[in-house]
């Protein structure tokens, strides 16, 4: 059972644990950018993260088992082909990939978007993260078309 909770600015080694991990960070950086993030990108992306909760009253949350981050829920604010959209997404620590943490995170942040009562939320990725995408669908969202996203292909995935 994972344990859920807000992400908060002193949460820096926890978000370490996966955003430092060359491959989990692989999938979330964008062109051009490559390598693990950096102890000051953390503290950075948590800020921003903090401060949508502060603006909103929804964002990032943190997942735990026995006391270890294993990834993110993430609910936000965003742009995406072009449009104001509130995104779901999720990043899971590399070596619980294939676990069903991402399908849980991802309930997580549809279940929080139903609770603000969002009637649409938007996932996407790049067209190769095949896992991404089936966790997407095993919530229900559908593909509705590609577009390009922090310089590199996305596709977008919607709830119906």
């Amino acid at each position: 059972m994972l344990e859920i909770r807000p992400a908060s600015t002193g949460d820096v080694d926890a978000l370490l644990e996966f955003l430092g991990d060359p491959e989990v960070a692989g999938w979330l950086r964008p062109a051009g950018r490559q390598g693990p993030f950096t102890r000051a990108e953390c503290e950075a992306t948590l800020a921003r993260k903090v401060a949508h909760w502060t603006a909103h009253g929804f964002g990032a949350s943190l997942a735990f088992r026995d006391g270890r981050c294993v990834g993110w829920s993430i609910l936000q604010h965003t742009r995406a082909a072009g449009h104001s959209e509130v995104e779901i997404g999720w990043a899971v620590v590399r070596d619980m990939w294939g676990q069903g943490i991402a399908t849980e995170l991802g309930r997580h942040a549809l279940d929080a978007a139903s609770e603000a009562g969002f009637e649409r939320v938007v996932a996407f990725t790049r067209p190769d993260d095949a896992a991404s995408r089936r966790v997407m669908e095993k919530l229900g969202l559908r593909y509705e078309r590609d577009f390009t996203h922090a310089g590199l292909p996305h596709v977008l995935y919607a709830t119906t």
